[in-house]
């Protein structure tokens, strides 16, 4: 499962720059939104599309599944 996360003391913003469909849910205590169809997301130079996602804003965490691309400028 690939996804894109801060490491501590570097927090770059993740960005969702397009989704089919946002659902909002909860796992836990921790609001999650749900991104279904066309996914795309951005964190500074690095940009992850895939089929659906989960997106935890209080960690500023994704999780990505199905068709998975991840590019980045240097790469």
């Amino acid at each position: 499962m690939p996804s894109l996360c801060s490491a501590q003391g570097q927090a770059k913003h993740i960005e969702i720059t397009h989704a089919d469909k946002l659902i909002g849910t909860t796992e836990g205590n921790e609001d999650v939104r749900k991104l279904v169809g066309n996914v795309g997301l951005k964190q500074g130079d690095v940009i992850m599309y895939c089929d659906s996602a989960y997106f935890y804003e209080i960690r500023n965490a994704v999780n990505g599944y199905g068709h998975v691309h991840i590019l980045q400028g240097d790469s």
